[in-house]
C-alpha cells in the first residue's frame, strides 16, 4: 500500500493552508459565509477566490485576522503554521454576529449549503425541479411556506434542526435516533474493538444482515428520515461506533455512534472538510477527517486526525481506497 505523509512529521502536526484557515475562523465565528464577509469586511466572491488561490495581499489579511484575538497575518500567510485551538472573537466583533434565533430562514439556508461540497446549490436546485437562481432567492427568503421547506429538507436528506437550528453544525449532523420512531431501519454496528480488516467483509456483513439473526449488541436502529432523498443507501449502510485510535475529537469522542453510508468512486472528489470511514489495503475500517481532496486533478487525498495538530494526516492515492463510507450523521454521542 503506498500512503505518502504529505510533510515530514514535525510539519504535519503545525501544516494548514489558507482555505482551511478561513474555514477554521468561520467556523469559530458560528456565522453563514455572508455574514463572515460582513465580519471582516471582504465579500463573498473574494474570500471564495481567496480559498481557491491561497493567497492574499496583507490588505486582506489585515481585515481577516482584526475579528480575532491574538490572530495575526503572519498565522495566515504561513502554510507550515497552523491557527491556535484558543481561537476566538473579539468582544467587539462577538458583539456584531447576529444572533442564530435572529436569522431568517433563508439566511440558516445559506449558513447550511455554504458548508457543503462545491455544486451543493446546483444540485440542490436540481433535486427539487426549479433553477438555480430559485435557490438564491430561497436564501435570501425570511421564511418558507411549509411545503418549500420540506422540500428543501427531503432534497438535502437532512433533519429541520441541521438546516434550520439555532447553531451550525458541520457536515456531520448530530441526529438522534428515537426509538418511538415508527420509521426505522436496522443497521450493523461495528464495534471499537472488531473492525471489519477488508473490504469484502464489510460488504459481506451488509449484504447478509438481518437483524433477527444478530446479537442485539450489533444492531443500531436509526430513523428511516436519514435516507430520505437517498434511494437504495440503507442496505449498504454502517452504525460505527469511534475508538480513541480516530483521532475524532473534539468533533468525536471515543464510544460516539455514527452514521456511515457507502459512497461510490464518482462522488469521492466532492468530499469537502468531511468524516469519512475508509478501508486500505492492510488496514482495517477506519475514521479520519478529509483535509484536502485533490482527487481530481493529482488522484490524492489526504486524511487525518480531526484536528492535524493532534493527530498528523497521510496522503493517499485513489487505488489505496478499496471502500469509502461518507459519516453524515450522528446517532449518538457520549456528551
Amino acid at each position: 500500500m503506498f500512503i505518502r505523509p504529505l510533510y515530514k512529521r514535525s510539519i504535519i502536526t503545525n501544516s494548514m493552508f489558507l482555505a482551511e484557515k478561513i474555514d477554521r475562523m468561520q467556523e469559530v465565528a458560528d456565522v453563514s459565509l455572508a455574514d463572515f464577509a460582513d465580519l471582516v469586511g471582504v465579500n463573498t466572491a473574494t474570500l471564495r477566490r481567496l480559498k481557491q488561490r491561497g493567497d492574499a495581499t496583507d490588505r486582506i489579511l489585515q481585515r481577516l485576522v482584526r475579528p480575532f484575538e491574538g490572530l495575526t497575518i503572519e498565522m495566515l500567510r504561513d502554510d507550515k503554521v497552523g491557527l491556535p485551538d484558543s481561537l476566538a472573537l473579539s468582544a467587539d466583533a462577538r458583539a456584531q454576529v447576529p444572533a442564530s434565533e435572529d436569522l431568517s430562514e433563508g439566511r440558516k439556508l445559506s449558513r447550511y449549503l455554504d458548508r457543503l461540497p462545491r455544486g451543493a446549490r446546483a444540485k440542490l436546485a436540481d433535486t427539487i425541479g426549479v433553477s438555480r437562481p430559485q435557490v438564491n432567492a430561497y436564501e435570501h427568503s425570511e421564511r418558507f411556506r411549509p411545503e418549500v421547506r420540506q422540500a428543501i429538507l427531503t432534497a438535502l436528506g437532512v433533519d429541520e434542526q441541521v438546516v434550520f437550528g439555532n447553531r451550525i453544525l458541520s457536515n456531520v449532523s448530530p441526529l438522534l435516533a428515537r426509538p418511538g420512531s415508527r420509521d426505522r431501519v436496522a443497521l450493523p454496528l461495528i464495534d471499537q474493538d472488531n473492525r471489519p480488516a477488508t473490504a469484502a467483509e464489510l460488504l459481506a456483513l451488509s449484504r447478509d444482515f438481518s437483524p433477527d439473526d444478530t446479537d442485539p449488541q450489533n444492531v443500531r436502529y436509526v430513523e428511516g428520515s436519514l435516507f430520505m432523498g437517498k434511494p437504495g443507501a440503507a442496505p449498504s449502510s454502517l452504525a460505527i461506533a469511534v475508538s480513541t485510535s480516530d483521532n475524532m475529537e473534539p468533533r468525536l469522542l471515543p464510544g460516539a455512534v455514527v452514521l456511515a453510508q457507502v459512497l461510490g468512486a464518482d462522488s469521492w472528489p466532492l468530499l469537502a472538510d468531511a468524516i469519512v470511514a475508509l478501508v486500505t489495503p492492510g488496514q482495517a475500517l477506519r475514521v479520519y477527517r478529509v483535509h484536502r481532496n485533490d482527487l481530481r486533478t493529482t488522484g490524492t487525498l489526504e486524511i487525518g486526525a480531526f484536528d492535524r495538530n493532534r493527530g498528523g494526516s497521510m496522503t493517499l492515492r485513489r487505488d489505496d481506497i478499496e471502500l469509502l463510507y461518507h459519516v453524515t450523521a450522528i446517532l449518538y454521542s457520549p456528551l
